[in-house]
């Protein structure tokens, strides 16, 4: 299947944005749990538990799930290259 650039962002943006939805729930998550673990954060101001929980953890994804996409996208590269390279011409 061929990778234009159109397909390339959108794959990427996918995959930030599940990235984004799975972090922020799991912050969500881990806020309502212990709400106190991120109150060392910034000392010097109060923190909503489940708000600092929840960006933190959705920024977390956009970072990890966008990563994983251009690793995708990386590996398709490499495997269409290899796969040109062992074709009998």
């Amino acid at each position: 299947m061929p990778l234009s650039i159109s397909r390339t962002i959108a794959l990427v943006a996918s995959c930030a944005i599940a990235g984004m939805l799975m972090g922020g729930l799991f912050g969500y998550c881990s806020g309502r749990i212990v709400p106190n673990l991120y109150q060392p954060l910034i000392p010097w101001k109060r923190l909503e538990p489940i708000v600092a929980a929840s960006f933190l953890g959705a920024f977390g994804g956009v970072l990890a799930g966008g990563g994983f996409g251009v690793e995708r996208i990386i590996a398709q590269l490499v495997s269409v290259w290899l796969d040109q390279k062992h074709r009998p011409s």
